[in-house]
């Protein structure tokens, strides 16, 4: 489903967004503000993106089974908390970068 793809290379995103983040932590802590937007902007695309598939699952997919319909839901939900746990890596840099500087 093309949906499953979209829905984990945004995901994925998010999660490679942070990298760069951490890597400005050690170098220019000031500058990891500027770095931690695309973040947050690939997390909130991943909960649109997730919440759409799971309303395709259980509206449009009519010829599976409700227990195979769970299964997909779990597998987006897997595949959403990879940008949640990146999100909560950039509040934790951010928080980091503040004390840092001051």
């Amino acid at each position: 489903m093309q949906d499953f793809i979209k829905l984990t290379q945004v995901s994925v995103s998010a999660a490679e967004s942070v990298i760069p983040a951490a890597k400005s932590y050690f170098n220019e802590p000031a500058t990891v503000s500027e770095k931690i937007h695309r973040v947050f902007f690939y997390e909130k695309e991943t909960d649109v993106l997730a919440d759409v598939v799971r309303r395709k699952i259980f509206r449009e997919m009519t010829s599976l089974k409700l227990s195979e319909k769970f299964h997909l839901r779990y597998f987006t939900l897997h595949i959403e908390n990879i940008s949640d746990t990146a999100e909560k890596v950039a509040d934790l840099l951010t928080i980091m970068a503040i004390k840092r500087i001051v």
